[in-house]
């Protein structure tokens, strides 16, 4: 590997090579992420040959490219209500466009991290969201609202730019106080969980104990999100949104 090799080189050359952390990433397409691991120069005017001064610089964390092979468009829903059927609908017509939608029932197969498909949706260069009363109160759902919306850096421009929302009519977001309820939801959820933290913290394994994190953060930011949402002006119709959903 290459950290090995340089490590070699650097020991012929007379020198003591240190690689931050000793940790070895691997650049891959599916990371939102990637390390440039190493940097080596060799000075020009180095007068002995045999002892090249080698200077390894700390790791830098980029911006990975985008994955040719992902699809650009993913969509966010809740199962088991009208939304399934407006999905199929989506997709269908991304199909006819010679496109491909991210979505849970065709890009996660069993035995395959949740997590881990949530992280890909939300780093969707346009991200479809089919807005329910049963999305607002999904724990999923709302996870994966929540990281576009932290992948936007919280910046309402930003998000409104990414997202395409299709609200459905129990969807209840449009007054300050059908956000409020939803905020209030939320916050509830939190500080049952927060309770129980205070007491057995020491029964959370260290992914329990992440979402419980987040979820702090996201009962403060639930109602920004979609004051956010409800001031953006909406399609009139499913034909509307999947047309403007598609543009550049």
């Amino acid at each position: 590997m290459l950290v090995e090799w340089v490590r070699e080189e650097a020991g012929r050359a007379g020198c003591t090579l240190r690689v931050a952390s000793e940790v070895q990433r691997e650049i891959a397409y599916n990371s939102r992420s990637f390390v440039k691991a190493l940097e080596i120069k060799v000075s020009d005017d180095a007068s002995d040959n045999d002892h090249l001064p080698i200077t390894v610089k700390t790791p830098v964390f980029v911006d990975s490219p985008a994955n040719p092979f992902e699809p650009k468009y993913a969509v966010s829903y809740a199962w088991d209500d009208a939304s399934k059927a407006i999905v199929d609908d989506l997709c269908a017509d991304a199909e006819q466009r010679g496109l491909r939608i991210l979505r849970d029932t065709t890009h996660v197969g069993l035995g395959e991290s949740i997590a881990k498909f949530m992280q890909r949706l939300s780093s969707g260069q346009r991200v479809f969201v089919i807005l329910s009363e049963k999305y607002l109160r999904s724990p999923y759902c709302m996870e994966e609202l929540f990281q576009v919306w932290f992948k936007c850096s919280s910046e309402g421009d930003a998000f409104r730019d990414r997202i395409r929302v299709f609200r459905l009519p129990d969807a209840k977001i449009g007054t300050p106080l059908e956000r409020g309820h939803c905020a209030l939801y939320w916050k509830n959820e939190y500080e049952a969980l927060h309770a129980f933290v205070l007491k057995h913290a020491d029964l959370l394994g260290q992914a329990d104990f992440q979402r419980y994190k987040r979820m702090q953060d996201f009962a403060h930011k639930v109602s920004d999100i979609l004051a956010t949402i409800s001031d953006t002006l909406m399609p009139k119709d499913f034909e509307e949104f999947k047309a403007r959903g598609f543009e550049a």
